[in-house]
């Protein structure tokens, strides 16, 4: 990772990985996991209800949705120790995500942990939204100077014009049925502007729509 990029980049980091340090949960391998419901096209789905809802939806001056395809847990060791039950048991057992997240199946959190062994392949445009995107990585983002915290995103929005801030997610976990969707999110729009977060989502008639979401990071 580039350095200077890297050391702009470590709050927006600490959002996804900040997810499991509350929760109490290890660091172990668990590539014995694997991936079981929801097809590619029902998570491509899940990924574009999740950017219009917190991206496009929040901003009427959003004319370009950044997409940063660099989610650490993407090749990631994520998990709980004592297998994939334990791992999953231990999310499901946390008060707070089942509180805020209501109707949330065991099956969904179960396969929304297993997804960590699978790693994921790049993002391609494969999304459906209201506006136009950009898929980027760490190497198309401006260097961050340290004497200037806001370089960097005064850099982002004349380089994107359009664009409010970055957002990136977890894969989603689906129930049996694909009509449920658990998927972690991470959003950050300045320097001390950002928010880290699950959401669950329901497919109804064909269309999936956040129902629940539970915030376990605002900086």
């Amino acid at each position: 990772m580039h350095p200077r990029r890297a050391s702009f980049l470590t709050p927006f980091l600490i959002l996804f990985c900040a997810a499991w340090g509350p929760l109490d949960f290890a660091t172990e391998d668990c590539t014995e996991f694997g991936s079981t419901f929801g097809s590619l096209e029902e998570e491509y789905a899940v990924y574009s209800a999740v950017i219009e809802k917190y991206y496009i939806q929040d901003s009427a001056r959003v004319k370009l949705a950044l997409i940063f395809d660099d989610y650490p847990s993407r090749p990631s060791k994520i998990c709980a120790k004592g297998g994939r039950e334990s791992c999953a048991q231990q999310l499901a057992d946390n008060e707070p995500f089942r509180l805020n997240l209501p109707g949330l199946v065991y099956e969904t959190i179960k396969d929304f942990r297993s997804r960590c062994a699978d790693g994921a392949p790049r993002l391609t445009e494969k999304f459906k939204l209201s506006r136009p995107y950009k898929i980027v990585a760490l190497t198309d983002l401006p260097e961050h100077k340290a004497d200037d915290v806001n370089f960097f995103w005064n850099e982002l929005r004349k380089k994107y014009e359009g664009s409010a801030g970055l957002i990136s997610f977890s894969r989603p976990g689906f129930n049996r049925e694909a009509t449920q969707a658990l998927i972690q999110v991470g959003l950050s729009w300045g320097p001390l502007a950002g928010r880290g977060l699950y959401a669950q989502l329901e497919k109804t008639d064909g269309a999936w729509k956040v129902k629940n979401e539970f915030s376990y990071l605002v900086y």
